[in-house]
């Protein structure tokens, strides 16, 4: 099966908290525009704190040592209670980005309730959490990256962040020339790296490459995040396509599903050459998934309820094919779906032939709210 999802969470947790840092401590940040004690702007920012920052670095980049367990510690007890934490946090920083995008409506001592609480914040257990993370490889911590300016009219923007190399930036995307009407905006990348890509305007054509990648689109569901369409290559990728709260995983982001149109995902199994496991984390009706390369002759579906990473677990299908690599799709829904909904019709699945390729295809749509 394919490796410890509970461990990539983790990893990509703290690399989206990394990434939300600028937002409350960047030049035009929360915490540089508001002082929580007056609710008056602030001239300067004199950035995260240090320790916070090399805490979320070695969470990004590291995995539990066992060797460093005690009184019954397991590595599966200390994962679990690591995402807690991270949940924790996220919840805060949340709570704060909200806050500034609400800022014409609050009021200074509504600014001094919610400054408060991150300047009250018992930072204590991530640290000790991380201090049971020992790198099992040299990979470096992603950067932190201030927000760009607005981007020109017309012109989408995307937070590209590569895992493989710690590099993150904002990049620009193409207008859209495809044949689907509904699309507008478009960022393709065939890298063989590990890559986060965020949307920040709706109606997408996002493609990535074999890397073990994640797609956060769930941030467009404010306002009315259209129609996107995501193919994640090969690898096994995050998407996060939509969430009342927070989703976390590859991807990580919020929104608050006003207008949300139906979604797209392609995954690639054609070309793998071990396991791969995607989730797709606000997985809603009229959201639709094509796995590429399942031979219905061929396959045994294995659809399990409750499996997938801590925080980011359901439906699950495990595609078996012999002397074929595993692909297994976990699916997130609000509420969340089980194997019976693949016999009341709030599941449809099909396979079908892509006659420009030639591949088979198997087909899984939310067929019902």
């Amino acid at each position: 099966m394919p490796d410890d999802p509970n461990a990539a969470t983790i990893n990509n947790l703290a690399i989206r908290e990394m990434l939300n840092l600028p937002k409350l401590y960047g030049p035009h940040g929360f915490i540089n525009t508001f002082d929580s004690t007056t609710g008056t702007a602030n001239a300067s920012s004199d950035g995260p704190p240090a320790d916070l920052v090399a805490v979320l670095e070695q969470l990004e980049t590291a995995t539990v040592d066992p060797t460093l367990l005690t009184n019954g510690q397991t590595v599966a007890s200390v994962e679990v209670q690591t995402i807690a934490d991270l949940e924790s946090f996220a919840y805060l920083t949340r709570t704060l980005l909200g806050a500034a995008a609400s800022a014409s409506t609050l009021t200074p001592g509504a600014y001094i309730s919610l400054g408060s609480l991150l300047e009250t914040y018992d930072f204590t257990t991530l640290p000790a959490d991380a201090k049971l993370f020992t790198l099992a490889a040299a990979k470096p911590p992603v950067t932190v990256v201030d927000p760009p300016p607005p981007p020109a009219s017309g012109v989408e923007q995307y937070l590209v962040t590569n895992i493989t190399t710690g590099v993150s930036d904002w990049e620009d995307g193409q207008v859209y020339d495809g044949p689907v009407a509904t699309l507008q905006n478009q960022f393709v990348t065939l890298t063989t790296d590990n890559v986060n890509i965020t949307a920040t305007k709706p109606n997408n054509f996002i493609h990535t490459g074999s890397g073990n990648d994640g797609v956060d689109i769930s941030r467009l569901a404010v306002g009315g995040g259209g129609t996107n369409v995501v193919d994640g290559g090969a690898g096994s990728n995050f998407i996060l396509l939509y969430g009342y709260g927070y989703g976390y995983g590859y991807g990580y982001g919020y929104g608050y599903g006003i207008g949300k149109g139906a979604d797209t995902v392609f995954i690639d199994t054609r070309a793998a050459v071990a396991d791969t496991w995607s989730t797709l984390s606000g997985f809603r009706w009229g959201d639709a998934v094509t796995i590429y390369g399942v031979t219905p002759s061929a396959a045994t579906l294995d659809w399990e309820d409750n499996q997938g990473a801590a925080g980011a677990a359901g439906l699950t299908l495990h595609v078996i094919e012999q002397n074929k690599p595993i692909a297994s799709l976990t699916l997130v829904g609000y509420p969340n779906y089980t194997k019976a909904d693949l016999s009341t019709g709030r599941l449809g699945v099909s396979f079908g032939d892509d006659p420009a390729s030639g591949s088979s295809y198997l087909h899984v749509q939310g067929t019902s709210a």
